[in-house]
C-alpha cells in the first residue's frame, strides 16, 4: 500500500493494511521520500522510479516499529506497551502461519 504522507494518509495505509491482512494478503507499506504526494513523485521522477519504490516497501510490522522509533529519543514504558499491543493486534490479523511464525520471531 502507498497514500499520501500526510496524517491521514498514514492512518489510511494501516486502516488498508489491516483490512488486506484480514484477508488473507501479505502487506508492505512503501513510503515515498521527500513528502511528496504519489501524483507529485511520478510528475517529478516518472512512472518507473515509481514503481521501484512500490517494490520496496515494508510488511507492515517492519513500517509501523520505523514509525514508531523515528525521531524517538525517549520512549516511556506506557509508550512501549501501547506499541506492543499494536504490533500484536497488527500480527494476530495476518492469515497465514508461517508469515506470523515469522513476525513474532521478529517482535
Amino acid at each position: 500500500v502507498l497514500f499520501d504522507p500526510d496524517a491521514a494518509g498514514q492512518k489510511a495505509s494501516k486502516r488498508t493494511a489491516l483490512i488486506l491482512l484480514e484477508q488473507g494478503f501479505y502487506v508492505t507499506v512503501a513510503v515515498l521520500p521527500e513528502g511528496l504526494d504519489p501524483d507529485e513523485y511520478i510528475i517529478k521522477y516518472g512512472a518507473d522510479k515509481f514503481k521501484t519504490i512500490t517494490q520496496t516497501g515494508k510488511d507492515i510490522v517492519t513500517y509501523q516499529l520505523d514509525k514508531f522509533l523515528n525521531g524517538a529519543t525517549a520512549i516511556s514504558a506506557k509508550e512501549k506497551s501501547e506499541f506492543a499491543a499494536e504490533i500484536m493486534d497488527i500480527i494476530s490479523r495476518q492469515q497465514d502461519n508461517f508469515k506470523i511464525s515469522e513476525l513474532y520471531y521478529f517482535v
